[in-house]
């Protein structure tokens, strides 16, 4: 799977646990509902400041969001694991 489709992968769970919809997360990020979906689905590339705006709402940094829809082989263990906590709170 590549990084963008394992970003898309991370924003969706994310966006699913807080109970949040793509259009209601989207309003919250202010991009279009059509740029989230394209995201979810790994068809859009990123960049940091999308990634903030759609982590604000989700209470995640963006850098954060890059870090977990990153290869595990692309950064330190403990990046990771504190990204993880954060995701999960």
């Amino acid at each position: 799977m590549s990084d963008r489709k394992k970003l898309g992968t991370v924003i969706r769970e994310l966006r699913k646990s807080r109970g949040l919809t793509q259009a209601e997360l989207a309003e919250s990020a202010r991009i279009a509902a059509n740029t989230l979906a394209m995201l979810e689905r790994g068809e859009r590339p990123v960049s940091l400041r999308l990634l903030n705006a759609i982590g604000r709402p989700l209470k995640v940094p963006g850098s954060c969001l890059m870090i977990l829809g990153a290869s595990v082989e692309k950064q330190p263990d403990s990046r990771r694991e504190s990204c993880w906590l954060l995701r999960n709170r």
